[in-house]
């Protein structure tokens, strides 16, 4: 069974196990559904987004350790930051991620940019940060959801993210710069550091 479009640029996904429900997004206007949540994949992570202009993909500059991701463009374009430089994707393109490769991803354009992105295993492992040890020579870290502290995957040096010194807000991601560098911005004021800020120990 294909996909099928109901006309208006609205696609349902056809579910072939019994019992399950097809999933339709003619009337879904949420910013992200997890959609293999819904059709209970079990091997690969599946999510629909709906990014307004001028905001991005959650989690700002980052990796996966174990996971590839898989970004298919339906309509809109979207523009994603790496080390590399910018890559932009316009509607029926895809692009792809391997583990541990950074991105960040961005609606530059002037209208909704409609996104399917699919990942897998569907286990991401914990994120990936471009973060400068502060013990060693590493220059990545990952953030360990349990206490939500920098990990450096060298020397084990932990670090504790704080709150954007300048207005208390947890917006805080990481974003690339010219040249090819990383600084860090809080989404809520504007304001930009070159290192993100840390809980005194």
């Amino acid at each position: 069974m294909g996909t099928k479009s109901h006309g208006d640029g609205c696609f349902v996904f056809p579910v072939v196990q019994p019992g399950m429900e097809i999933i339709s997004f003619s009337n879904d206007d949420t910013t992200k559904r997890d959609v293999g949540e819904s059709l209970g994949t079990e091997h690969i992570a599946i999510n629909h987004y709906q990014i307004p202009p001028g905001e991005g993909f959650p989690s700002g500059l980052h990796a996966h350790e174990q996971q590839e991701e898989v970004f298919f463009v339906r309509s809109g374009t979207a523009t994603f930051e790496t080390l590399s430089g910018l890559e932009t994707v316009a509607a029926g393109e895809a692009i792809r991620f391997e583990p541990g490769e950074f991105q960040s991803g961005m609606n530059r354009g002037s209208s909704t940019l409609v996104v399917l992105a699919l990942g897998a295993p569907k286990d991401a492992g914990r994120p990936l940060f471009p973060v400068d040890c502060q013990e060693c020579d590493a220059n990545v870290v990952r953030l360990t959801a349990a206490s939500g502290q920098f990990e450096c995957l060298e020397c084990g040096w932990e670090a504790t993210p704080a709150d954007c010194p300048t207005c208390g807000s947890d917006e805080i991601e990481l974003t690339v710069t010219e040249p090819p560098g990383t600084a860090v911005i809080c989404r809520a004021c504007g304001a930009t550091f070159e290192t993100p800020p840390l809980e005194s120990s």
